[in-house]
């Protein structure tokens, strides 16, 4: 090609950006690092979608509800950085692996720790080491697979009005001489008869847990013959203990409320089981049911 030459220019409407084989094509440092911001750009959703997303799961791991530990300037602070002015900055950061997630972790964990011992009310402090035991050797059933405030060891008691298990949300509520009592954060119950809300704690179910609960499942059906063979049928296929059912048959509309006692692990297991229930012929509601007191 020389000067005075004739060229056409053909474009491609489909192509909405440069292709990084350019990097190795174009001459000009500047418009390489053009390129290379460019990228940087397009990938930034992504990458911070990715951080966010590592950050929230590792924190869970812990025993912690990532929305706890992530409050205000926090995860700024943490990164300890000047060219991480938001969070979307950090999580973008982590997500492109530019910084070191873990020892942000680490950060986030120490100034959560931090904030609770310099807000909990003396009344609660008391009783957290009243309901704590001191001896090194601790009975695992104690804590019922439940973190209080990150940590094991504690005594806890879980409401009977709601049967929460590993996979619900939940809360948790002191009691002098009962332990932490924790609740489905669905539950009716919570602070009932006007409880005192500064006895409230964060609560998180323990990863390493291998405990078995036991979850009620209210089914209600036909009032027909063999019906209760096929309710019972379904949780013994998926090898399921069964420890109590309870039948009130309704003679007015023929139909009958079933209350299946299952031992389980997660409420992922329980979500299936009420899944394949709801699939039986003549079953017309599957749920658990919670008590108001």
């Amino acid at each position: 090609m020389q000067n005075g030459d004739s060229v056409e220019i053909l474009t491609n409407r489909s192509n909405h950006g440069p292709s990084r084989d350019w990097l190795n094509i174009v001459a000009s440092g500047d418009t390489r690092n053009k390129i290379r911001a460019w990228f940087r750009r397009e990938n930034r959703e992504e990458h911070i979608r990715q951080g966010k997303e590592y950050l929230e799961v590792e924190l869970k791991k812990l025993g912690y509800t990532p929305k706890d530990l992530l409050k205000g300037d926090r995860l700024i602070t943490a990164a300890g950085s000047q060219s991480l002015q938001s969070k979307d900055d950090v999580f973008a950061a982590i997500g492109s692996g530019a910084v070191n997630a873990h020892g942000i972790i680490i950060k986030l964990v120490e100034m959560h720790k931090k904030y609770l011992a310099e807000n909990k009310p003396p009344e609660v402090s008391e009783m957290l080491k009243e309901i704590r035991p001191t001896n090194k050797v601790r009975d695992r059933k104690d804590d019922c697979g439940v973190l209080v405030e990150g940590e094991s060891g504690f005594v806890v008691r879980l409401a009977k009005c709601c049967n929460p298990i590993p996979g619900d949300e939940i809360s948790g509520y002191v009691t002098r001489g009962r332990g932490v009592t924790v609740h489905r954060v669905d539950c009716p119950n919570i602070l009932s008869d006007g409880e005192d809300v500064a006895r409230m704690i964060g609560v998180s179910w323990a990863a390493s847990s291998d405990l078995d609960y036991v979850v009620d499942i209210e089914v209600v059906c036909a009032d027909r013959s063999g019906m209760f063979a096929e309710l019972i049928a379904v949780p013994s296929e998926m090898q399921l203990n069964i420890s109590s059912i309870h039948a009130t048959p309704n003679k007015t509309n023929k139909t009958s409320t079933v209350i299946l006692g299952i031992e389980v692990k997660n409420s992922g297991r329980v979500a299936d089981l009420m899944n394949k229930l709801r699939m039986l012929k003549d079953v017309y509601s599957v749920s658990r049911p919670i008590r108001v007191t």
